[in-house]
């Protein structure tokens, strides 16, 4: 391990096969389900499919959103998560000088409270807390973190790194001799293109799914609103209206046009509002039953920023 100044001149390979039609056609369905989540301001949920896109057929346009989408968030794990992927779109479009601007405004907001993790190998994939990277020079939180390389041969290598605010730290492992693993019968420590879309541990299968509890909460007070207008609307008025017209026809035995009015205005208002209440009722119990995430939270890898949806524990 070594501390430099300059950053790595490293890029991801250039000659991955390129993506299946199968492949296109789940990244833009990955792409519509993040530009739903952002709409509804379900940012790291929106970053999740975003960058989920962009691994399967990589793409400018949902790197750009995932890096958006982040930024929204704007704590640290998910400001380095922006910054990472930030300097996978400068490797990507060099010659952008808008993009890389842009770029260079999300690594610059980064680097004043994040360290910088660059790995030199050559054909190793890497590992950092358990979670596959796509590109070896990324940002990463203050603190401690576990650097594990892959080779196509089923060779690991690992470091433990101190990560510090606003420094480099390059791993150079061009001529390391990577301690080759012993892993059980029959399976293998080699990192295909299938365990990069794997979730870490603890995190659930799918990008989180489902509206916030929020929606649902929102419809249960608008029915207990109209529910209490409907109340008021009947007891204090309707009743007294309709009690009172019975009355004055009893004494005088002579209907009064304007309480008769009055009378039917009320019970037609109050009809109306017991049937919106009914229906914002039904639509509530509906949106919180079928559409609702209620049994998990978003939960931000402490590195990469990743949100993943684990389930509550009662």
């Amino acid at each position: 391990m070594a501390r430099a100044d300059g950053a790595s001149s490293n890029a991801p390979s250039s000659n991955a096969a390129s993506p299946s039609p199968e492949d296109r056609r789940a990244a833009a369905d990955a792409y519509d389900k993040g530009s739903a989540r952002y709409l509804l301001r379900d940012y790291a949920g929106a970053a999740e499919w975003f960058e989920l896109a962009d691994r399967l057929a990589p793409d400018t346009s949902a790197l750009r959103s995932a890096i958006r989408a982040h930024k929204q968030i704007g704590s640290p794990p998910h400001m380095a998560r922006a910054a990472t992927l930030a300097l996978r779109l400068k490797t990507r479009i060099p010659n952008d000088a808008a993009a890389n601007r842009s770029a260079d405004e999300v690594i610059a907001s980064a680097s004043s409270s994040l360290g910088r993790v660059i790995v030199r190998c050559q054909g190793c994939q890497i590992e950092v807390d358990g979670v596959l990277e796509a590109a070896p020079d990324l940002f990463a939180t203050p603190g401690e973190h576990k650097i594990v390389g892959h080779w196509p041969n089923g060779q690991v290598a690992s470091k433990a790194v101190d990560v510090r605010v606003g420094q480099k730290d390059v791993l150079d492992w061009m001529d390391v001799k990577a301690v080759a693993s012993t892993p059980p019968k029959g399976t293998s420590t080699t990192p295909g293109p299938a365990a990069a879309l794997q979730p870490s541990p603890g995190e659930s299968q799918e990008p989180s799914k489902g509206l916030p509890p929020v929606f649902a909460l929102s419809g249960a007070a608008l029915t207990a609103v109209l529910g209490g207008a409907t109340a008021v609307s009947w007891f204090a008025d309707a009743v007294p209206a309709g009690n009172k017209l019975i009355r004055d026809a009893e004494a005088t035995h002579v209907s009064d046009p304007a309480q008769e009015d009055r009378v039917q205005g009320a019970e037609t208002r109050t009809t109306v509002l017991l049937a919106a209440t009914a229906c914002t009722a039904a639509a509530t119990l509906v949106v919180g039953l079928v559409f609702t995430r209620w049994s998990g939270a978003p939960r931000v890898d402490a590195t990469t920023g990743r949100a993943s949806l684990l389930q509550a524990s009662f």
